[in-house]
């Protein structure tokens, strides 16, 4: 299955908005957007989602605040053509309702209160499905092939915050290599000759003067939060899974960003794999 392409949240406050929707950036190459504000909340729910207890409360805590407290907090997952649609309680300590459609049609059906009849799923046998349907933890991505590709696209998804990750070690391989080397020195020009595989690199010049490599912690910040970058979406999106970075811009030069984005769109042989750039809305 390819990587998520939309994350919807609904019917949660944040900060005097309506929920969050992330948008098409650069969809052609696999790139889209969504506020920054979602990003704590979704790795929250995530990590709740991709907890298999089924005994448990789906958390303990309250997480959000609806906008509307009569009606559930709702996160939506697509992964052409199938979605994934869980909605949680006012105060999150249950599932009260699961949905997978595909093409905007429902597959598969899980309410609490019995509302609706999915008694007819060709997906799964009914019995199995009856043994959970009280349960307050998510069910559907465990009783179902479709659940299963989209569970493991959910907890293979990476997000990460730039303010808080840094790598003081590669080992990119050669084809990442040769991407790098061919924009990286254009990037850096004044300080950057060649980038080695663990991160290290040469400067401008150390080469001819048969100067050793410097270690990646003698590198400006720019260069490290763009090498960390790169490395995360090349290891997410070549296996055709999704990545979402926060701060992603951090310490760049607008003509850095401008040139990491000209370079993203450019590979398209990672076209399975997506790309969420957690940003604020200009």
């Amino acid at each position: 299955m390819a990587g998520i392409t939309e994350i919807n949240l609904k019917n949660i406050n944040f900060y005097e908005k309506a929920g969050i929707c992330s948008a098409p950036l650069y969809p052609e190459s696999g790139i889209y957007k969504i506020d920054v504000d979602a990003f704590r909340l979704l790795e929250e729910y995530r990590n709740r989602i991709i907890d298999n207890s089924f005994t448990k409360d789906f958390s303990f805590a309250r997480l959000s605040m609806p906008i509307d407290k009569e009606d559930t907090k709702d996160l939506e997952f697509s992964t052409p053509p199938y979605k994934y649609i869980i909605s949680v309680s006012e105060n999150d300590k249950e599932v009260v309702s699961e949905a997978i459609l595909k093409e905007g049609k429902i597959m598969l059906y899980r309410d609490k209160k019995d509302i609706i009849d999915y008694s007819n799923s060709i997906m799964v046998r009914d019995e199995y499905i009856e043994n959970y349907v009280l349960s307050s933890r998510p069910v559907l991505p465990h009783v179902s092939g479709v659940g299963g590709e989209i569970f493991d696209s959910i907890k293979s998804m990476g997000l990460f915050d730039m303010n808080d990750e840094k790598a003081d070690i590669y080992c990119f391989t050669d084809s990442q290599l040769e991407e790098i080397n061919k924009v990286f020195p254009l990037l850096f020009s004044d300080s950057i000759e060649e980038v080695l595989r663990d991160g290290s690199y040469y400067p401008r010049g150390a080469k001819e003067k048969k100067i050793k490599p410097f270690p990646l912690q003698m590198a400006g910040s720019g260069f490290r939060n763009l090498l960390f970058l790169y490395s995360a979406w090349s290891n997410y999106t070549d296996k055709g899974e999704t990545l979402v970075v926060k701060n992603w811009d951090m310490s760049l030069h607008p003509l850095l960003k401008n040139a990491l984005m000209d370079l993203m769109k450019k590979i398209n042989n990672r076209n399975k794999g997506t790309l969420f750039l957690a940003t604020y809305e200009d």
